[in-house]
């Protein structure tokens, strides 16, 4: 969602000087570069770190992998 920003201090000077509507700026969201990790490697550390066994990670991981991809179809 873009929200505007309104920049109060250079917006009440031109008033004054000038009868302009207020200084409006668009910021928009920068574009993340993060490494942040994908939801089922996130998921696999949550369960290692809960210490689950392996084979209950694999259900778990492959479950919600499973509906994900159906949710996915479904909505498109």
């Amino acid at each position: 969602m873009i929200q505007p920003e309104i920049n109060h201090a250079a917006s009440f000077k031109e008033k004054h000087a000038t009868a302009t509507a207020p200084a409006i700026r668009v910021v928009r969201p920068m574009p993340t570069t993060d490494n942040k990790p994908k939801l089922l490697t996130q998921l696999s550390q949550a369960i290692r770190s809960r210490h689950y066994s392996r084979s209950t990670e694999a259900t778990y991981v492959h479950w919600i992998g499973q509906k994900t991809i159906n949710r996915a179809f479904k909505q498109s």
